[in-house]
């Protein structure tokens, strides 16, 4: 609930400090998509995906919340 809230009530300039990691400091590669229905994810390495519908009272929001809710 905490990053929710968060999120609704930023301006959406800054949230987090953003970090670059390089190839070697990588130990699993998630893919993840959205779209405003649900949003997926993909482990090649384990060969496992994960769908998740969302509820309801998601639907208000826009995409971009979408996105940035999948990512975190």
């Amino acid at each position: 609930m905490w990053l929710t809230d968060t999120i609704e009530s930023t301006l959406g300039i800054f949230l987090l400090d953003s970090l670059e990691w390089s190839a070697n400091d990588v130990d699993l590669t998630i893919y993840c998509d959205v779209c405003l229905h649900g949003l997926g994810f993909y482990a090649p390495s384990h060969n496992v995906a994960y769908y998740a519908k969302f509820m309801d009272i998601l639907s208000l929001h826009s995409i971009f919340y979408y996105e940035a809710l999948c990512m975190v």
